[in-house]
């Protein structure tokens, strides 16, 4: 399954077949659920982040109310997503199955040291696949996130945690351009078995085959005796 947070809300099976979820009770449920993939999420705290702006209400009916919801979210959506939990409930999800998660992922796997992104070390990471995943991951985004969410605490703390990881994606996508940049612009190295000129400390220098340093003295002048 496949759940787009990252602007109106999309659901896709397996086979890319989308689900129709089309109860707004109903979307803004599975947006909440989907924002703590196969963890646990308390009765009331659904209920708050469903109804919260119709101030507290008797809980019996809230969780009626919930109860119901539930039942035809469960209905929309393949077999064995949505559990009852003690407390609660959870869906059945990896976090690679939203959106949302699978950004997350891109940024903890396209960490890119500081060393590295100056350039000032060989990268552990290849820069080039580094910057096309953080680019897809950046394109995930189609209009405002969460949007099926009703206004409230939830809905403002998570869309200021995504603002934050966009920020963030955005930053990293331009560092590992600069680190691209730079490894594009060094000299491609010479032929095997011919030495490839260097200049260290100001100072003329060849590089042998073994990697050795040697230094060249700088060219007489005419006319001028050996030593």
């Amino acid at each position: 399954m496949d759940i787009r947070l990252l602007g109106p809300l999309e659901v896709l099976a397996d086979d890319g077949t989308p689900l129709r979820v089309t109860g707004p009770t109903q979307r803004a449920a599975l947006t909440a659920l989907a924002l703590s993939p196969d963890r646990d999420v308390p009765a009331d705290e659904l209920a708050f982040d469903l109804w919260a702006t119709e101030g507290p209400g008797p809980p019996a009916r809230l969780r009626a109310r919930l109860r119901s919801c539930v039942g035809r979210l469960r209905r929309a959506l393949p077999p064995g997503r949505i559990r009852t939990v003690p407390g609660g409930y959870r869906l059945a999800a990896h976090p690679g199955e939203t959106d949302v998660g699978r950004c997350e992922r891109v940024l903890t796997e396209t960490h890119l040291p500081l060393a590295e992104a100056l350039a000032a070390v060989p990268p552990t990471v290849d820069p080039a696949s580094a910057l096309h995943r953080v680019e897809e991951a950046l394109a995930q985004w189609r209009g405002e996130p969460l949007s099926a969410l009703p206004p409230g605490p939830r809905r403002a703390r998570e869309a200021s945690r995504l603002h934050r990881l966009r920020t963030v994606l955005a930053e990293r996508r331009d560092a590992l351009r600069r680190r691209v940049g730079a490894l594009e612009a060094r000299p491609a190295p010479g032929p095997e078995g011919f030495p490839r000129a260097l200049h260290t400390g100001g100072l003329p220098a060849v590089e042998t085959r073994g990697g050795a340093t040697v230094g060249v003295p700088p060219p007489r002048a005419a006319g001028v005796p050996l030593p």
